[in-house]
């Protein structure tokens, strides 16, 4: 590998007068824009380059002389960037959003006054905040906005589950045509790096790192503490820098395999001074070197010394073959330099002979795998690259391909089956070909899957094109402007197959059987208006079907149990009514519905006041149970339907008294006078429940609750019994009540195991 300074000092001093004299004038920038200085146009790449011009790959002069800050996004051809703006009245900085279509150079201005702007892929739009509106989210295009917040928006951040907008300190997920949806309280204050269309990197205020893949709400965690992040986009793997026993460790995560593994050793990188591309590691040092570390030789070199720029607050980006470097002045990201790198002609590995195949499956890594992947590319059977990893595309695709070849279908590239796609003629997949309504074989299920992959499609991508593909196809036409025919040909199927085929931005039917990422949506949602308690799967199954009926019961309109488009606007409009029945709740869920359960429980007696936890744990599930024993219920720890009609009834009554006032008063008094310490009422109930179970006077299966229920009186009166602590024939008015022969007889660290039935709810 070569390297080689491009720009030198000279043109730096040169652009920074430019800047030092419109920052003296009073221009700021502000910090509100979440975005890289280079992104990927058809017609190239386009950066931020000399004199913070925008530049493109392979262009002679700048695209324009204005002065930008930012490079939001790119889709096709069209780049949106931030220029340098006006002082906002309160004397925030601001910028001027422009757009512009590289392919013609016509330059748009979207808006002007700008404090916040962020391009969200999904949406293939930049959303936007003014100083004149800072309440309120804008868009380009326009259909993508139309929200406003009760205080100014402190925040814009893309995310792969859509945008998510902080105002008050709160952060929320804006959904366009929905409104603001609440996120997990774990989830507050992260900042967002938007891997490739795979996952994205999640980092805490004090550090922490996770990683959410697409279609998966669960995150992650890689580590608890990093100083550094960076996403390899050509490699697909985001690199970190975390502190490992005294030292600085970099650490890969590759998103197919889902593993984390240890590439060498670093010293403390700061973020925004690594860069990450094409399996090298960019290093900007403390001493001002720029240094470059190969993951797979684990070779460290210096390429450039940047001393003589005196650089304070530097950061680094890639673009057009060159780690662009740039450095913070006033909140201004100004262009320092680049270094260009030129790499060698990579070897073509040699055809391996028959005798060399070896058997491949999902998990595999190597050259044997990069042949097999350009094999498949060449037969139009994987649309997707070459890298060396045998994920689930490539299974995907080898399966496909076994099927057309009349093989097992197991996603399995035996020797057998290398041999002869290796080595016989096999004719290409006709990928473009028309398909319409009828067709069958696997350029349909090809494109079924893809409609699935981009949410147009919830149907099985089972290679026949019915109804409901049809439907999808007309969906994906109208959104992206071709005419919607319901007939797939080939300018459409271009479309589909390239990288520009966008996300589905509006709601397709889901029904019985469906699967995808949109249903699991589905049923998050509706879990969380309390339609369902079943986890939120990305099966639309018999749960499924009932939750929507309820809330088709709940608006008056027909019960189909069908999640039509229009019933699903409603379901996520943000005035979507809770459910007024009740649902199960299982142990360790959490929600208001169980805190208000458990208020309730208190306030009857069957629950301690200081177990309000909102979560569904044991002291509650015990609770639960004694009620549902006093209430001639089935007795499961449930928080179920039937329980909580009961437990809300205006004839409710309290929890049976199984001590006076003075009875407990004298109990609580034994115990203290036999123990050292604070004791709370409560827990020296939960000590008797104890040493009534491990005396097996009370079964094991009870939790010790610290209320005196009617199993710890069942016990007692077991305990009296047993040990003759009570003479029936003078009177029963002690039966069941922990007096102080009874506590004694607890207490006593000789006392042998009761040979008897311990005290449960069905004996």
């Amino acid at each position: 590998m070569r390297l080689r300074v491009v720009h030198g000092k000279k043109g730096a001093k040169n652009m920074r007068r430019k800047f030092w004299a419109l920052l003296c004038a009073g221009v700021l920038l502000a910090n509100g824009a979440c975005a890289e200085m280079a992104a990927q146009t058809d017609q190239g790449e386009i950066y931020i380059g000399e004199n913070n011009q925008l530049t493109m790959e392979g262009a002679a002069a700048p695209l324009e002389e204005a002065l930008a800050t930012r490079i939001l996004g790119a889709e096709g051809n069209v780049v949106y960037y931030l220029l340098l703006g006006n002082m906002a009245e309160n004397g925030t900085p601001a910028y001027t959003l422009a757009q512009m279509d590289v392919s013609t150079l016509e330059t748009t201005v979207v808006a002007e006054n700008v404090l916040l702007a962020a391009f969200q892929p999904g949406e293939n739009g930049v959303f936007y905040v003014t100083a004149g509106a800072p309440e309120q989210i804008q868009a380009v295009p326009t259909t993508l906005a139309g929200h406003s917040v009760d205080v100014a928006i402190e925040r814009l951040q893309a995310t792969q589950q859509g945008l998510v907008v902080t105002a008050g300190g709160v952060s929320s997920l804006y959904l366009t045509g929905i409104g603001l949806l609440s996120i997990p309280e774990e989830e507050q204050g992260m900042t967002y790096t938007i891997c490739g269309d795979r996952f994205e990197a999640l980092q805490s205020p004090d550090g922490a790192l996770f990683i959410r893949h697409v279609g998966e709400s669960d995150m992650l965690l890689l580590s608890e503490s990093v100083t550094a992040i960076s996403y390899d986009e050509v490699a697909g793997i985001l690199y970190c820098v975390a502190p490992q026993e005294g030292k600085y460790t970099l650490y890969q995560y590759d998103p197919i395999l889902r593993t984390v593994t240890e590439a060498g050793v670093l010293m403390d990188i700061p973020s925004g001074r690594m860069l990450a591309h094409a399996g090298v590691v960019y290093v900007l040092a403390p001493e001002g070197t720029l240094n470059a570390y190969t993951v797979a030789t684990r070779q460290y070199e210096q390429i450039a010394s940047l001393q003589a720029y005196a650089l304070e607050n530097p950061s680094l980006d890639y673009a057009a073959g060159n780690v662009l470097v740039y450095d913070a002045k006033m909140d201004a990201d100004l262009f320092v330099t680049a270094v260009a790198v030129e790499a060698g002609a990579a070897q073509t590995p040699a055809q391996p002979s028959a005798t060399e195949y070896t058997e491949l499956r999902r998990g595999d890594e190597g050259t044997a795998v990069v042949r097999l992947q350009q094999r498949l590319i060449d037969l139009k059977y994987l649309v997707d690259e070459a890298d060396g990893i045998f994920g689930p595309l490539t299974e995907e695709a080898v399966e496909l391909l076994q099927g057309d070849l009349g093989l097992k279908e197991d996603g399995v590239a035996s020797a057998e089956f290398q041999k002869r796609i290796f080595t016989t003629s096999i004719p290409a997949l006709q990928l473009y070909d028309t398909l319409e309504e009828g067709d069958r074989g696997t350029n349909v299920r090809k494109m079924q899957q893809r409609l699935r992959d981009k949410q147009y499609l919830a149907d099985a991508a089972d290679g026949i094109f019915g109804a409901r593909t049809e439907e999808a196809v007309r969906v994906y036409q109208a959104q992206n402007g071709f005419e919607e025919t319901g007939v797939a040909d080939e300018p459409m199927l271009t479309h589909l197959y390239s990288s520009a085929a966008p996300v589905c931005n509006t709601y397709i039917e889901l029904q019985s059987g469906d699967s995808g990422t949109v249903v699991k949506n589905l049923n998050a949602r509706l879990r969380e208006l309390y339609y369902t308690s079943a986890t939120a799967s990305s099966n639309y199954t018999s749960d499924t079907v009932a939750a929507v009926k309820r809330f088709q019961k709940q608006l008056g309109e027909r019960e189909t149990g069908v999640a039509t488009p229009e019933l699903q606007r409603k379901l996520y409009s943000e005035y979507a009514p809770q459910y007024e029945g009740y649902t199960d709740h299982f142990a360790g869920e959490t929600d208001e519905r169980i805190l208000s359960a458990q208020l309730q429980l208190s306030s009857l007696g069957y629950l301690r006041p200081d177990a309000l936890t909102g979560t569904l744990d044991d002291l509650t599930a015990q609770a639960i149970r004694d009620f549902q024993y006093e209430n001639n219920l089935n007795v499961d720890g449930i928080l179920g339907a039937n329980t909580q009609q009961a437990l809300f009834a205006q004839n409710v009554s309290s929890a049976p008294s199984f001590l006076t006032d003075a009875q407990k008063s004298a109990m609580l008094g034994c115990v203290r006078t036999m123990l050292a310490g604070d004791w709370s009422d409560y827990d020296i109930i939960s000590l008797l429940q104890q040493r009534l179970i491990s005396l097996n006077y009370l079964s094991d299966k009870v939790t010790t609750s610290g209320i005196y229920n009617r199993l710890t009186y069942e016990a007692v009166k077991r305990l009296q019994l047993d040990r003759d602590l009570i003479d029936l024939s003078v009177s029963t008015a002690n039966l069941g009540v922990a007096d102080e022969k009874a506590v004694e007889a607890l207490m006593d660290p000789a006392a042998t195991p009761y040979t008897g039935t311990p005290a449960y709810y069905y004996n």
